[in-house]
């Protein structure tokens, strides 16, 4: 996992945070500073490096060819793919992706604790056990004084 990664993750917000964990948008965050080839949904493909990658799946590339529908090839220094319009992602034989996205969770997981207290719900319930068997027990003492 890049330093990168590391960084867009640590200073995502509350939304985009949830986004990396609960949807695959942190794949493309794992491929930081490698070299994919990724598919357009209008048929065309880009190969580049990976130098940007937001919550959305919005991707920033750098040295990038472009491929048309036809197959000629188009150079561009930089180059971003809005989220809408990705297909599908290849990724790099040298990156294992199911390890790095275990580290990345465990790195940025949501850990929560257990709240001690009690809510107010429980301690309404609670309460309304404790006084009827406090009647229950009141109920029987008299009826046993009968």
């Amino acid at each position: 996992m890049s330093r990168e990664a590391l960084f867009i993750a640590g200073t995502a917000g509350r939304r985009e945070k949830y986004l990396l964990h609960n949807t695959l948008s942190a794949v493309p965050l794992l491929l930081i500073n490698k070299a994919v080839l990724i598919d357009l949904r209008n048929e065309t493909s880009v190969a580049g490096r990976v130098t940007d990658v937001d919550a959305y799946m919005n991707i920033t590339l750098n040295e990038v060819v472009y491929i048309d529908q036809k197959g000629l090839q188009y150079e561009f220094e930089n180059f971003m793919i809005p989220s809408r319009t990705l297909r599908q992602i290849h990724l790099p034989e040298s990156v294992d992706i199911v390890p790095e996205l275990r580290k990345f969770l465990e790195a940025f997981g949501a850990k929560r604790t257990m709240k001690q207290g009690r809510t107010g719900k429980v301690k309404r319930a609670q309460d309304r056990h404790k006084h009827t068997v406090e009647a229950i027990n009141k109920n029987k003492s008299d009826k046993d004084e009968v």
